[in-house]
């Protein structure tokens, strides 16, 4: 995912409570995705991530 991002691709997530926020950076934590949003900067496990 982060080569997409370094792509220059706009990558997005739904959050909890149907939040849809774009994502800055991701990582991996023992299996489970966390994405860090420009919003928010907190690593968050996204509901769903797509990009267009």
């Amino acid at each position: 995912m982060n080569d997409v991002l370094r792509g220059g691709k706009a990558v997005y997530a739904d959050l909890a409570g149907g939040q849809v926020a774009r994502i800055h950076r991701a990582k991996t934590v023992k299996g489970v995705l966390l994405v860090r949003c420009l919003s928010s900067g907190e690593w968050v496990q996204p509901e769903a991530v797509w990009w267009g």
